[in-house]
């Protein structure tokens, strides 16, 4: 396989989302947004593979190569969006050409739940002035703040 075919692959599968997502009825800012991010998710994945000189058939260890080239801990979701991209387009390579191989999830994105905070007697106390000091003072909104707290 050469350049030129994949990136027809590419544009297939860009252009089968885009009338995907404009099919729908909230389709808006935010979808076209994502879209563009998918497509410039791919357009890196697409200089990559031919910085790495057009192997084929694409293999998976391939596409973890170029996940894991731009990784960064504090990140992990991006990491995560990044493969699940490359994964859904080469699953429709893979109808095409079955040699292609698709990576598996290996982007660990779960962090643990944060430890809460325990508000002191004083902390409370604050809260509830502050609620009181509301710009809208003659209201119920101060009230009903103070007695949420």
């Amino acid at each position: 396989m050469n350049a030129v075919k994949l990136s027809a692959h590419m544009k297939d599968f860009l252009t089968l989302k885009r009338t995907m997502a404009e099919a729908d009825p909230h389709y808006g800012r935010v979808d076209r947004n994502q879209l563009n991010y998918r497509h410039r998710i791919l357009g890196a994945f697409f200089a990559f593979w031919k910085k790495e000189g057009c192997p084929w058939p694409v293999r998976a260890q391939l596409a973890l190569d170029w996940v894991s080239e731009g990784s960064d801990g504090q990140h992990p979701y991006r990491d995560l969006v990044r493969l699940q991209v490359v994964q859904a387009f080469l699953r429709q390579v893979r109808v095409f050409e079955p040699e292609t191989e698709i990576p598996a999830n290996i982007v660990r994105t779960w962090c643990g739940r944060r430890t809460p905070h325990i508000f002191s007697d004083q902390e409370i106390l604050r809260l509830m002035t502050a609620a009181q000091k509301d710009r809208l003072r003659y209201t119920l909104r101060p009230l009903t703040l103070c007695t949420l707290i």
